[in-house]
């Protein structure tokens, strides 16, 4: 997901941040890091959007399949380690199995899964930063972060020691569980250039 710095603002809480966002009246987007807005650039290239609905979808039908009681969103709600904090991240995909879900929050409570389409300006962020972020919610189980440039899936998953352990995937499938779904990671590169990409010997 690409970034931007925004215009130079005093240091917010996720409270602060959610309240400012509200009262500016127009559709850009941004992002709490460190206390400061940063704004999501757009547009993103076409096989980013690909990549991004192709995760979303996957993740639908693999939920749908499964029966299990969880709802997948889109880039447009965030997610922070409650109010008082000085980070609220949006990721491009995430999957929440909270029973009780408010529909008029900026928050999704609770998530299991949260996906991330890298571009070269944010993959260091993707792979370094978002992970020590994402670890410190405990509800997280599986942060997926998607290469466009190769086939490749950076993916972290809870270890022995709690924190999220990377590994990197190029094909197959992975189970996420919790929640108790499977995902091809072929579906992920459908109708984009690198959904043929040969893969080199002893590739996993």
């Amino acid at each position: 997901m690409s970034t931007a710095s925004a215009q130079s603002l005093p240091l917010m809480t996720v409270a602060e941040f959610l309240l400012w966002r509200s009262e500016l009246g127009d559709d850009r987007r941004y992002e709490l890091v460190g206390g400061q807005p940063v704004r999501l650039m757009s547009p993103t290239n076409i096989r980013h959007a690909r990549i991004q609905r192709n995760a979303s979808d996957a993740l639908r039908r693999a939920v749908t399949e499964s029966g299990v009681p969880c709802e997948v969103f889109d880039a447009g709600p965030g997610v922070a380690i409650g109010t008082d904090g000085d980070e609220c991240r949006i990721p491009d995909v995430l999957v929440t199995c909270a029973e009780d879900i408010d529909d008029v929050s900026y928050l999704v409570p609770e998530p299991v899964i949260v996906v991330e389409v890298a571009s070269r300006s944010t993959r260091l962020a993707d792979v370094n930063d978002k992970v020590e972020f994402y670890s410190r919610i405990a509800s997280i189980q599986h942060y997926l972060v998607i290469e466009q440039d190769q086939r490749r899936v950076v993916y972290h998953g809870r270890g022995p020691g709690g924190g999220l352990e990377p590994q990197i995937l190029r094909h197959g499938s992975i189970a996420l569980d919790p929640p108790g779904i499977a995902l091809e990671l072929g579906d992920l590169y459908r109708e984009t250039a690198l959904a043929e990409q040969a893969l080199p010997p002893g590739a996993s």
